[in-house]
This record gives structure tokens, C-alpha cells and sequence, in this order.
């Protein structure tokens, strides 16, 4: 692509964003005046007051988030404050089967938003809004700490009388869009200045929210079954895809570490969505192994739990995957480049989680506080400066420390 092209394409990108900025809001105005009650009523979910409270909670964010999220629903539900509540759950499509699966009887009500039409395309955003303008609750809460403004806008389109949120960071949203959020709240729930762990910052929402409550201390999520039919008993999964490209270890690397993996005996699973479908078949080509069982795109989220909580090892890069390896209580090894650090990554010591970050050689001559002030906000380093080597060698020591604890249950 010729710099000219490049140009154009960056020009009509500008003129979408700035489009939407417009058509956005516009859309929300059209949908306050104008709410879809037939919609409402085939979702099942009344706007009438049947003499129980309602609660909605919202959370759009991504997979991993919401299995950072998910284990606060129990106490949610179980609080005095809100038990006796009827509880909708407004969440993004993307982990529908999880939630489905196993939160349903935490939730009574599911509404499900395809967040990249949400804040994309206007007429989605219109069809959406003027469903969710026909409910009615008394609070609507939205337990995020980066919040932006055109996802916190959800919760202005239901009638409530009370809205909470906590002050959150700016990382999704600043100057007037931040101003603009917290605007559509009756209550800020006070936040932490500085890099806090996702899960933590959980707890610190409900900590405020449900005075008293009992917290969980790390995340869990328990399968029907753990691995899947057809598979051997030991497997270890390679999971190559990432939420980002700059974040994507190369499939030639994950080809070497399946060759050196197969060489001990180690039966290999590739897994992942159907995107990641090209890095599973480069890297059985590279690797000239016939025997790895590829399973990417061919399990929903549902079966995925199952497969990773089968696993003796999971080893990634940056995605959901290795926050739902760590609920499963296996064994994780994460690729990956501290992008956002201690916000995603690492797993605070007093969570109890067997995860481990294999870093870029720069990481890891840095103090921890040296680490959140230079990748905290996100810079990016080159992931492919992680060696075959090094990967290899956290590999080994796992599966030995694994070996271990095996010998000493016996």
C-alpha cells in the first residue's frame, strides 16, 4: 500500500469516527422520545412495577473481563440489600454462553449487546437504545472502572431513579467524554488512585457497594466436565491468538516450542476462535506435526472452559483465555509484552492463582514500580524479542513443578 493510500484510508477513517460522534448521540436523543415497548415485552422483561425491586447490571467489556467480573454475582444476589431484586444482567454477546451457562441462576434476565455495533453503527445503536429505553428499574449499576461514554450511555436509556457507577480512570475516556459519563450517574463510588488489578478493582466496587458483604478472593469457574470427549488424558493447549496483533508471539515460534513439546511426549491441543483458525494451520505446518489435535474454531465458550480445565498446562498470549485458565485452577503460562501492567497482568499474590507472565528481557530487569510507571499505561514493546528459549525454559519448570505435586498427592 502506497503512502497516498495509507493517507486516504486514515482520512476516511476520521470522517467515520467524526460521522458517529454525531449520529451516536443523535440516535440516543431518537430513542428517549421514542422507546420500542413491543420489543420490551418479547424479552420477557416487564417496564410495569409488579411490586419487586429490579436491578440492572451492566458490563460490556470483554471476555476476560467478565470472568474477572462473574464471581461477584452470588454475592450480589445473596446481599440483604439487593435479594429480594429481580436482576438483569445487560452484557456484551461476546460471552453470552458463559454467562448462560454459568451464572443463570445468579441472573434472572439477560439483555445482550453486540458492543462494536454498539458504538460503530448508528442504526444498530438506535434499535438497541430504543429497546432499552422501554425498561424500567429501580438502579442500574455498572461495576467498570474505564468506562467511556459511549458504552456508559446504556444506562441513561432505562428509566431508573438511581445510577451507580465508581469515578473510574480515564484509559477509555477523557476531557468532556469523562464529564459526560459521570454525568449520567446519581452516585460515583470513590476509586483508587493508580494500576490496580482488574479483579481487585472489582472488589473494590462491591466492598463500597454491599457494606459487609463477604468478597471472593480470586476467580472460579466450574465445568460439567473437564477436557472434552475424544481427547487423551494429558494434553497440554497452545492458545496463539491475542486480543491484539502487536501482542500476537509469531506462529513460527509456537511451531518450535510444539516440536520441542512432541520430542518429550507431550500430546499438543491448538485452541481458539475461528479468527485464529490461519496461526492453528501455519503452525502444525511449520511444525510438521501431524499429531496436534487443532480445535480452533471448533468449540464454543462453553466447551472451551471445559477443554482448559482438562489441560495439565495452558500456554497463550494475551486473551481471555488465560483468565479462564486461571478460574479453572490449571496451570497458565501467558506471552506477554506488560501492556497495561498490573492492571490485566500479574495476578496479585494474595488471589492464590497459578499464572505465570513470560516478559520481554526489558521487563524483567525492572523493579516492579519501575515496570507499572514505564508499561502502565500501555506502551508497547516488541513481543518477539520473547525467545523460543525462554518460553521453553517456564515451560519445563512448570511441567516439573506439576510432576512434583502429582508425586506428592499420590
Amino acid at each position: 500500500m502506497n503512502k497516498n493510500s495509507k493517507l486516504f484510508l486514515t482520512y476516511i477513517r476520521w470522517k467515520t469516527w467524526a460521522l458517529n460522534n454525531l449520529l451516536l448521540p443523535l440516535a440516543d436523543q431518537i430513542a428517549a422520545i421514542s422507546p420500542d415497548k413491543a420489543g420490551q415485552i418479547q424479552s420477557g422483561i416487564s417496564v410495569k412495577n409488579t411490586g419487586k425491586p429490579s436491578l440492572l447490571v451492566v458490563r460490556l467489556d470483554a471476555i476476560g473481563d467478565y470472568i474477572l467480573f462473574r464471581n461477584f454475582l452470588p454475592v450480589l444476589r445473596q446481599h440483604p440489600k439487593y435479594q429480594t431484586h429481580s436482576i438483569t444482567l445487560c452484557g456484551n454477546i461476546l460471552w453470552k454462553d458463559i454467562a448462560e451457562t454459568f451464572d443463570r441462576e445468579h441472573v434472572d434476565h439477560f439483555i445482550w449487546v453486540d458492543k462494536k455495533k454498539l458504538v460503530r453503527k448508528p442504526l444498530y445503536r438506535l434499535r438497541m437504545m430504543r429497546k432499552l429505553a422501554a425498561y424500567s428499574f429501580d438502579t442500574i449499576i455498572q461495576p467498570a472502572y474505564q468506562r467511556d461514554y459511549f458504552t456508559d450511555a446504556v444506562v441513561r436509556a432505562p428509566k431508573s431513579e438511581e445510577r451507580i457507577a465508581c469515578i473510574g480512570g480515564t484509559g477509555n475516556a477523557g476531557g468532556r467524554h469523562k464529564r459526560m459519563a459521570d454525568a449520567l450517574f446519581t452516585k460515583l463510588l470513590p476509586s483508587a488512585d493508580g494500576n490496580m488489578f482488574e479483579f481487585m478493582r472489582n472488589r473494590e466496587f462491591f466492598s463500597q457497594l454491599l457494606p459487609g458483604a463477604y468478597l471472593p478472593a480470586g476467580t472460579s469457574i466450574t465445568p460439567n466436565q473437564k477436557g472434552l470427549a475424544g481427547l487423551p488424558e494429558k494434553y497440554i493447549i497452545l492458545f496463539p491468538g491475542a486480543s491484539a496483533a502487536f501482542k500476537q508471539w509469531p506462529a513460527a515460534n509456537f511451531a518450535e516450542v510444539a516440536k520441542k513439546l512432541h520430542a518429550a511426549g507431550e500430546q499438543l491441543v491448538i485452541a481458539g476462535s475461528p479468527a485464529d483458525s490461519v496461526l492453528a494451520a501455519d503452525i502444525i505446518r511449520l511444525s510438521g506435526l501431524s499429531t496436534i489435535i487443532n480445535l480452533c474454531g471448533k468449540t464454543g465458550l462453553t466447551d472451551l472452559v471445559s477443554l482448559i480445565a482438562g489441560a495439565q498446562l495452558l500456554l497463550c498470549g494475551d486473551t481471555g483465555a488465560y483468565h479462564i485458565g486461571a478460574a479453572t485452577g490449571i496451570k497458565v503460562l501467558c506471552i506477554n509484552n506488560a501492556t497495561y501492567y498490573k492492571i490485566f497482568m500479574p495476578y496479585p499474590p494474595e488471589m492464590g492463582m497459578d499464572i505465570g507472565f513470560i516478559y520481554p528481557p526489558e521487563v524483567d530487569a525492572l523493579s516492579e514500580d519501575e515496570r507499572v510507571k514505564r508499561f502502565g499505561g500501555g506502551p508497547v514493546l516488541d513481543i518477539k524479542s520473547i525467545s523460543v528459549e525462554k518460553v521453553m525454559l517456564r515451560v519445563n519448570e512448570s511441567l516439573k513443578e506439576l510432576e512434583k505435586f502429582k508425586q506428592a498427592g499420590q
